[in-house]
């Protein structure tokens, strides 16, 4: 990458990833965790509470020990953040410390696996789901014991309600990246 293309390349259009490039952001935890928490924040952080959310969940308590707060703060100023900025990920103002997202870090999702329940990705779980509700419909339809005695709409309604709840759980946790998605359009 010593030619200053950057990720995404300049000025042809092509916003393609390199996969190597993408594997390479996303391996490093506090690099990763740094998108997520700004794909959460509509317009941006500032340092300060970036590297405290991150210093917190990695201590695992709140408020983090101050020496790791500090140590994560040094490494987002000095190392992760440039970097980031200078793979067209993020924009860093330096004077200001604060980070917001560009749209081309959009790009890395096709490199991530979303994270349903039980470590499942979202896809798998519908699937799953809805194929569980549609056999358990099927054999309490065709009265199979010792199903045979449940009615066939409750059992449906069911395997409906649970794909409804699991859509809602979905798209709450991801709320802040929808309205971002619907205010900036990006």
């Amino acid at each position: 990458m010593g030619t200053g293309q950057g990720l995404f390349g300049r000025g042809t259009g092509d916003e393609t990833l390199a996969a190597a490039e993408a594997y390479d952001v996303l391996q490093n935890d506090r690099r990763r965790r740094v998108l997520e928490r700004l794909g959460e924040e509509v317009g941006g952080a500032r340092l300060d509470d970036l590297a405290d959310g991150l210093a917190t969940t990695e201590a695992d308590e709140s408020p983090p020990p101050d020496g790791l707060r500090e140590s994560v703060y040094n490494s987002l100023h000095q190392t992760h953040l440039p970097k980031l900025e200078g793979l067209g990920l993020v924009t860093y103002d330096r004077e200001r410390k604060t980070v917001s997202l560009r749209p081309q870090a959009r790009h890395l999702a096709r490199y991530r696996r979303p994270e349903g329940p039980f470590g499942l990705s979202w896809g798998e779980w519908y699937r799953g789901v809805a194929l569980v509700g549609f056999w358990a419909s099927l054999v309490v339809h065709l009265d199979w014991p010792p199903f045979s005695g449940l009615n066939p709409l409750v059992v449906t309604s069911l395997a409906l309600g649970v794909l409804t709840l699991s859509l809602l759980y979905q798209v709450w946790t991801r709320r802040r990246l929808y309205l971002h998605l619907l205010v900036y359009g990006e």
